[in-house]
C-alpha cells in the first residue's frame, strides 16, 4: 500500500493519567487543554483559555511533535 505513512514514535507503557495530571501542576504552565477518554468512552476536553485560535495552534504543536515522534520520557512525569 502506497498510501500508507508509517508513524515513527516510541512505544512505551502506559502512563497513569494522575501522574500525568501532577507533572503538568508542576510545569508552571500558562494555558492548558486536557483532553481524555472517560471510562464509558466519551471524550473529555477542557482548556484554561477561551482563545480558541491559541488551542488549535497549541493542538497543532503537539500533533507535531507527536509526527516527529518527540515524546516525553515516561521519568519526566513526576
Amino acid at each position: 500500500m502506497s498510501n500508507v505513512i508509517e508513524l515513527c514514535t516510541t512505544t512505551t507503557t502506559a502512563i497513569p493519567p494522575e501522574k500525568i495530571l501532577q507533572a503538568a501542576l508542576k510545569a508552571e504552565l500558562t494555558e492548558a487543554i486536557v483532553i481524555g477518554q472517560k471510562p464509558d468512552g466519551t471524550v473529555y476536553f477542557a482548556m484554561s483559555t477561551a482563545e480558541v485560535p491559541s488551542v488549535n495552534w497549541l493542538l497543532d504543536c503537539a500533533k507535531r511533535l507527536l509526527m516527529d515522534g518527540i515524546i516525553e520520557d515516561e521519568n519526566c512525569h513526576g
